[in-house]
This record gives C-alpha cells, structure tokens and sequence, in this order.
C-alpha cells in the first residue's frame, strides 16, 4: 500500500512541537537571564542594607549655649538634706542669774524685819543696759518693794555683770514668802532670765522669830591690827588670816583689802546678825582715812561665816597706824 506525502502536515506538527516547547515544564527560556538576576541581586543588597543599618543619630542642639550647659552627675546614693549653717542671732533684752549676793533663798528674817536684797545678772543680749533701764515688780509678795526703780545708774554692755539692789520688808507674819522681778528696757521691752528671756529672777524668805534657831558665834573678841598684817575672822587671829589686809603703801594711801572672797561694808549703827545677811556686801577696798572710831562693819569671811567689826580705836605711833576692833563672827 502506498503512503501520501502530506507537506502541510509536517508543517502542523512542527509548529505544535515550537510552541509546545515554549511552555514545557523543567526547560529554561532561551530569553537572556541577566536583566532579572541582576534586579534580585539589587533587591537583596537593598533588604540587607535596611536590616543592617542602625537608626541615624538624634539631631544635634542647634542652641549653642544650651549645648555647653554642664550637667549634673546622677546621685551615686540616697539623696541627703545637708543643713546649710546659720548664724544665731543674739537678742537684745537678755539676761542670766549669776548670783544671790544678799539673802539666798531661804534666809530666815523677823516680822517687819527690813532687809536689802541684791542679785548678780550678766547682760547676755546685744543691747547695752543704760540708767532708762527699771527693775520692775512682776508678781508674789513685793515686800512694800517698789513697783519700779532705775536698774543702774551707769550702763552694763554686752557680757557685764551688775549688782541689783532693792530695799523691803519681810511681811508680819510668819511663814515662807515668795517675790517675782523683771526688768523693762528703754523702749518698754520687758524681759528675764533663762533662754527665752521670760523667767522672772525672785528672793525667798522665811519669816519666823531668829532667837528661836540661833547661830552660835564661832569666834568673838577684840584685837590689834599694825600696818600690812592680816586678819582671820573666823579665829580672831592676827598675821595669819586670809579675811582681809591693812595695807599701807604709803604715808597717805592706806586701806583695807579685803582678801578672796571675803566681803564688807560700813554700817550706820550696830548691826545684827540679820541686817549683816540682809546687806549688800562687797570685796572692794575700804579707804583707811574715810574711817572713824565708832564705825561699824558688816562682813562674810572666805568660809561664808557672816559676822561685824567695830573700830575701837585708831592709833599712830612714828608714822605707822594701828587699828583696835572688837569683832563676833557666827558659825553661819
């Protein structure tokens, strides 16, 4: 049997083979590889560079001298307060109780009994105390005190001390009695002791018969006292004590000195017991010519034992004075 040459056919069957080929799985394009490989390999650097590259930089200041401005170093430890130091400052109506210079607490006075008390205060505030200050009543019993005097007739600055003094009376009746003082400045400022300067300095008496719980008298007696010996009060003895000197520098400076912490004054009249507690003494010295036969001493010796002293006679024997007292010392 003879086959027929179809030329159209080999024609169809080539070209269905081409385009079959065209889309066969497994076999590559002829098409020229390069354009897309090359767009993936950019693509890829791309990716990799985003995911490598750290976030830019915050934005420098633009304020210069905000840019230079120290800043402060965080606190290593708990935060602290630390005090800043202030100067106190000192007022200027202050005072401080040294101490009873007449009539300690307690002193046993008769009825209607007339006494001197004195305290000893130190000015402690800024302002000097002049003779505008007035120790005034505050309250308790003012012993027919007066309701105001004048504080000092001169002036106490600032860290002076100053002997207040203040005549009374004990009352008529016995029993324990108690007065109340202050002092009032110049401008009207009314102030006292202690820290805050509102504490009133007081005396303390009791009022009862003193024959009733007498002191005994310790020492009594008359002696000789020549130019520049000593004295003891407590024993009467002459050129050994400590009481006090009859000092003579010379022909026209002579005087008693009392000696420690021993103290005087010249009395009006005979002194008793009670008037030489009750006055105010003091260790300054004692002019020889301002004496006279007659006068009378109140004293306190080293050894706090009040007694008094009554001039005799004054003698003078080649230029050189001798003094005679009569003299009671009691065991106080």
């Amino acid at each position: 049997m003879s086959r027929t040459f179809r030329p159209w056919a080999v024609i169809l069957l080539l070209t269905a083979l081409v385009l079959g080929a065209c889309n066969f799985p497994g076999v590559r394009s002829t098409e020229n590889p390069f354009p897309t490989f090359a767009a993936q390999t950019v693509e890829a650097r791309l990716t990799l560079a985003v995911q490598e590259t750290p976030p830019p930089p915050l934005p420098l200041a633009t304020n210069t001298e905000a840019a230079q401005e120290p800043t402060e170093p965080e606190p290593t430890g708990s935060p602290t307060n630390t005090a800043i130091p202030t100067q106190t400052e000192v007022p200027c109506d202050r005072a401080a109780f040294v101490s009873d210079v007449t009539i300690p607490d307690g002193t046993l006075l008769g009825p209607d009994e007339n006494f001197t008390k004195t305290w000893r205060l130190r000015n402690t505030g800024s302002c000097t105390w002049n003779s505008s200050y007035q120790l005034i009543f505050d309250k308790g019993d003012s012993m027919n005190g007066p309701a105001s005097k004048q504080l000092t007739g001169g002036t106490v600055a600032a860290g002076q001390t100053v002997d207040i003094s203040v005549d009374l009376k004990a009352p008529n009746s016995e029993g324990e009695y108690r007065g109340d003082w202050l002092i009032r400045s110049d401008t009207g400022v009314v102030f006292g002791v202690g820290t805050g300067g509102n504490v009133a300095f007081y005396l303390e008496i009791e009022v009862g018969n003193p024959t009733a719980t007498p002191y005994p008298v310790l020492s009594s007696g008359k002696f000789d006292v020549p130019q520049t010996w000593t004295v003891d009060l407590d024993t009467g003895t002459v050129g050994s004590g400590d009481d006090f000197q009859f000092v003579a520098q010379s022909a026209v400076v002579k005087y008693i000195s009392p000696s420690g912490s021993a103290r005087f004054r010249i009395m009006g009249g005979v002194p008793s017991l009670a008037d030489c507690m009750a006055a105010s003494l003091s260790g300054n010295d004692i002019d020889f010519f301002s004496l006279s036969v007659g006068d009378y001493f109140c004293y306190e010796t080293n050894s706090g034992n009040y007694g008094r002293l009554e001039i005799e006679d004054i003698t003078l024997s080649a230029g050189s004075h001798t003094i005679k007292f009569d003299h009671k010392t009691w065991d106080t």
